[in-house]
């Protein structure tokens, strides 16, 4: 069993991490490491973590109010208006951008999907404004670790990106082009809300694959 505060390994047995002290059974997403132990066992689950969709939700309504308050307020922050008229366009983005990510995390908090469910079908990733729901393993080229900006993600790289670029909504193809534009891959799976360690949860997926191409 892996710690999800310290990512260290204990015994199964063990209620609390015998290097960090943090209490094992709190873990909401607790991930075993044999993918057979699974609680569905034919499918592995990430769910939603409330606390984490709260901080997203109040995240992303601090920088629209951000936003709203630069587009409304009286007075100029530059004597040039042309600095200023770059100021108010970038306050009109960021408040499409993030009002656009607060409605998806609310959206998500009421609907209560799972974040992410790996099955004999394929992936099926919930897990960000950019995910494009069902992604089929005979879509999937590689699956690996990346850190963007500080942060660990599952990057899955598709055998046909354009595939999934044409049936997303203008902010995903935008987001993920940006994606693409800085070396990574367009679709990338984020368990920073979840508790769950992205390098055991690539693990365990690496593994039902391989599982499921044994039995065919």
């Amino acid at each position: 069993m892996y710690c999800s505060k310290c990512g260290k390994e204990n015994n199964n047995s063990d209620n609390y991490c015998k290097y960090c002290g943090e209490k094992l059974q709190s873990n909401i997403n607790k991930v075993e490491s044999n993918f057979a132990n699974n609680l569905h066992k034919d499918k592995l689950i990430i769910k939603q973590n409330p606390n984490g969709n709260t901080t997203y939700i109040v995240g992303t309504l601090i920088f629209v109010l951000i936003g709203l308050w630069i587009l409304l307020m009286g007075y100029e922050i530059f004597s040039s208006s042309i600095l200023n008229f770059i100021i108010k366009l970038a306050a009109l983005a960021d408040v499409m951008f993030f009002g656009y990510c607060m409605l998806f995390y609310i959206k998500r908090n009421q609907e209560n999907k799972d974040l992410v469910i790996v099955d004999k079908n394929g992936i099926t990733d919930n897990s960000s404004v950019i995910s494009v729901g069902f992604i089929p393993w005979e879509d999937i080229n590689e699956i690996y670790i990346n850190s963007i900006l500080s942060n660990k993600f599952i990057l899955v790289k598709l055998k046909n990106e354009d595939k999934y670029l044409n049936k997303s909504s203008f902010f995903k193809q935008k987001a993920m082009l940006e994606n693409r534009k800085m070396g990574y891959e367009i679709i990338d799976i984020t368990l920073n809300s979840t508790g769950v360690q992205p390098e055991k949860f690539l693990q365990e997926i690496l593994e039902y694959r391989e599982s499921i191409e044994i039995k065919q």
